[in-house]
């Protein structure tokens, strides 16, 4: 769940268009997870900022440690499986 303190190092933030957060770009984000987003930047007063989802294949193939990341294929073949949903 997104803290107080991971808002407050993020600062300055302005409850406007001036404030940008980008989240996405992993491919176990669901739905549940924007939800817990967006009641965070309510409770924290920023439901006016801007909001970017990223989709899977859209920039920052940046491996984080720690973190579970796909290889190309695997993104292009989980790509694939999507559209033919």
């Amino acid at each position: 769940m997104l803290q107080s303190h991971q808002f407050c190092r993020s600062g300055p933030l302005e409850n406007n268009h001036n404030t940008v957060l980008v989240v996405g770009g992993v491919h176990w984000l669901a739905t549940h997870h924007l939800s817990v987003i967006l009641k965070a930047l309510q409770r924290e007063g920023l439901e006016n900022i801007h909001v970017v989802v990223k989709g899977l294949g859209a920039g920052f193939h940046q491996p984080v440690e720690g973190l579970h990341c796909l290889t190309l294929v695997k993104i292009i073949s989980k790509c694939k499986k999507k559209k033919k949903q």
